[in-house]
């Protein structure tokens, strides 16, 4: 709790729901034990705060009970993600394909633009605790949703979020909104209004990094076959590249997987610096 809309500095209350009383409850981020809770015979809900929540708060948590008689361990429950917005990102742009009411049946184009960050883009329509759709447009920053055949249960209001490139479970603020609505009966004509140009991003001034950080991301660059002349280091389509290297290894795991989870955020530093100048 708060299920949604979790910002940087914001305090979260994970909650675990026993189908029994348990000696203690266990919580893990990521595979390891964050906290564990000692439980009296009466309790079964075991709450663990996040204070002042950060970057490396933004993960899957799960949680486990121990019971002592008989001695055991329960399975691991259903995993959460804790998405954090954070603003320093700018919201994404977004725009309809016809005007405000549409006839049932009409196919409707809304497309989203990701200020050039990368990554994935969702689109949210308000009043649904879950995104209805997402896309990774790989090679460009726009994503094109169709809502196919449209009925009046799609009428409402639309906007968009995304994950930067490398950060699961990091999100952009909600952009600005798009409204549609449905009509049963033919709608007067409207004027198709064709696909938007994605303005220029804002990027981040004034980084800060740690010397250490920024060296194990060059060297771990490297060894993945970057950076081959010294002057790629200041080169932004080569942190791009690199920016997509770590993506896939962040999604489909390996060797390096838990090296690059602290390192990612470098990786947006320098990308987002280089983008500045």
């Amino acid at each position: 709790h708060p299920s949604q809309g979790v910002s940087l500095g914001d305090t979260v209350t994970l909650r675990c729901h026993l189908p029994q009383p348990a000696a203690w409850v266990e919580l893990y981020q990521d595979g390891l034990l964050r906290s564990y809770k000692d439980m009296d015979k009466h309790q079964v809900m075991a709450e663990f705060s996040l204070v002042c929540v950060k970057l490396e708060d933004a993960m899957k948590y799960w949680c486990q009970y121990r019971v002592l008689e008989p001695p055991g361990i329960s399975e691991k429950s259903v995993p959460i993600e804790l998405v954090v917005t954070d603003h320093r990102y700018s919201p994404p742009n977004i725009s309809i394909s016809h005007e405000k009411i549409v006839e049932v049946g009409t196919n409707v184009t809304i497309q989203c633009c990701n200020q050039g960050y990368g990554g994935i883009i969702f689109l949210h329509k308000d009043g649904h605790s879950a995104p209805l759709q997402h896309q990774d447009p790989r090679g460009g920053g726009t994503a094109t949703f169709i809502l196919v055949a449209v009925t009046p249960a799609d009428s409402g209001t639309y906007r968009c979020s995304y994950h930067p490139k490398a950060s699961l479970f990091v999100s952009s603020p909600l952009g600005d909104s798009v409204t549609l609505e449905v009509t049963p009966t033919p709608a007067r004509p409207g004027r198709y209004l064709p696909p938007f140009a994605c303005p220029q991003y804002r990027p981040w001034r004034g980084e800060t990094v740690k010397d250490k950080d920024l060296a194990n991301l060059v060297t771990w660059a490297q060894e993945q076959g970057f950076l081959k002349a010294p002057l790629l280091i200041f080169v932004a389509e080569e942190w791009r590249d690199i920016g997509d290297h770590v993506w896939d290894c962040v999604i489909f795991g390996g060797k390096d997987e838990k090296l690059l989870k602290p390192l990612r955020y470098m990786w947006h530093a320098v990308a987002n610096t280089l983008k500045a100048i």
